[in-house]
């Protein structure tokens, strides 16, 4: 079903599809192709695998061996002489050899541990590390999404430039056409247009800065979502209709993934201590054992009518830890100062989130206010402009002032779109602390 939705996206951005690409539409398109995902998605699967690996642990293990032995000289055994003959001087030894020329057996034996503290808090260790590593994937997905959005905002402030800039460009164009009509006709000197041409110079350059920018960032969007740097894509080019209205977020810095990867961490260092402590507890392991031996002056132990002597046995083992000088002190000290460490790196991310958020909300609020302001001021300057234009119209305005006006249109059309995008920035920031992205 995801290979059939991929397939979907991939055909509507090569075939240029009508509807531009929005943020979750890219994010969707990352979550597949960006490698930064694949190799957050590969840690949870190792995780996974570490588990098992905990758990192997406490499983039945059996093992098998073969032995072969072929002794050149058979060892010796001195014992005291007068045990074969009572007349043999009591300090003579004689020497005796016991065995055989070939040797040959083969085993088989199981073990399993039946009971270990550092068995059990190792396992909830390993299962701890593995929803850390998905905190850290989620964590991933979230930054990731942020900065599409962020990308796919410059994205959409640098279209709009571009378009506003065209739309004074043509403007200023138009007053050119009719300050050479007001020239040919004499009503108006010829350096008079200097002023005109000098804007149309500057909208020119605007362009083109704004132009190379808006495909930089293109270009880094495709990056950073894993999209094939020479294939088209179109993305979104407006913000979203009600970006200035007003949303109250409700902030909870416990709830952000920040402060709960760090508080997995903690519970992975108080589980750390707890198997540092164990290590000097009893460990209860039992076995099975059975073998088969052959013992031959001649090398043939393929010979069936032969025998082979058999040694079966099972037992418990108690390992007792007694005295380790110290070292078990020592380890688990280290384990105490690393949790006090955690804790304070909690208390700290903990208040530093706290922070970010309130001030992200109060800017919040006050880019929106901003925005407002600004709004207005875009009015009132278009006002004056079109007043302006009109005198100048019936020549009682002079082009150095209409030019000034214009400018100042210019300037509060750019500066309404930078709060435009200041706004979009902060809401993302927040988006995503308080309400993280959903996915599969």
């Amino acid at each position: 079903m995801k290979f059939f939705n991929l397939l979907l996206l991939c055909l509507s951005c090569t075939t240029a599809f009508s509807q531009a690409l929005s943020c979750d539409d890219l994010f969707k398109y990352a979550l597949e192709n960006s490698p930064t995902i694949k190799s957050n998605q590969l840690d949870v699967l190792l995780a996974d695998q570490q588990i098992k690996q905990a758990l192997t642990a406490g499983y039945p293990k059996i093992n098998g061996t073969l032995s072969f032995q072929n002794f050149i000289d058979i060892p010796t055994t001195v014992v005291p002489a007068a045990a074969f003959d009572p007349t043999a001087p009591a300090d003579q030894l004689i020497g005796l050899q016991f065995g055989t020329d070939f040797n040959a057996n083969y085993n088989l034996q199981l073990d399993q541990l039946i009971f270990s503290f550092t068995y059990i808090y190792g396992v909830r260790t390993a299962k701890s590390y593995k929803d850390l590593a998905q905190l850290i994937k989620n964590k991933s997905f979230e930054d990731l999404f942020l900065d599409i959005k962020l990308s796919v905002g410059n994205h959409i402030f640098l279209n709009k430039n571009i378009s506003l800039v065209e739309k004074n460009k043509k403007e200023i164009e138009s007053l050119i056409s009719k300050t050479n009509a007001l020239i040919k006709e004499g009503f108006l000197e010829k350096n008079s247009i200097n002023e005109l041409e000098f804007l149309q110079l500057e909208m020119l350059s605007l362009l083109n800065d704004f132009k190379n920018k808006s495909k930089a960032t293109t270009l880094s969007i495709k990056n950073k979502i894993g999209y094939p740097m020479d294939s088209t894509i179109s993305i979104t080019s407006d913000f979203s209709s009600t970006l200035s209205s007003f949303i109250n977020f409700k902030t909870d810095q416990n709830n952000t993934s920040e402060v709960k990867i760090v508080s997995q961490n903690l519970k992975l260092d108080e589980l750390q201590l707890k198997i540092t402590k164990s290590e000097g507890l009893p460990v209860v392991s039992g076995y099975f054992s059975h073998q088969q031996m052959a013992m031959r002056n001649s090398f043939n132990f393929f010979d069936t009518q032969k025998d082979w002597f058999p040694a079966t046995l099972w037992g418990i083992n108690v390992n007792i830890p007694i005295f380790n000088s110290g070292e078990g002190k020592a380890k688990t000290t280290q384990k105490e100062i690393a949790i006090l460490k955690t804790t304070h790196q909690l208390e700290n991310i903990s208040r530093e989130i706290a922070t970010l958020l309130q001030m992200l909300k109060d800017d919040y609020q006050t880019s929106i206010d901003r925005y407002e302001i600004y709004a207005r001021k875009l009015q009132v300057a278009d006002n004056i402009y079109q007043d302006e234009l009109k005198k100048y119209e019936l020549g009682s305005s002079q082009l150095m002032k209409l030019s000034e006006k214009k400018m100042q249109v210019i300037k509060a059309e750019q500066e309404l779109l930078e709060k435009e995008l200041e706004i979009y920035k902060i809401k993302a920031q927040l988006e995503k602390y308080t309400n993280p992205v959903k996915y599969d």
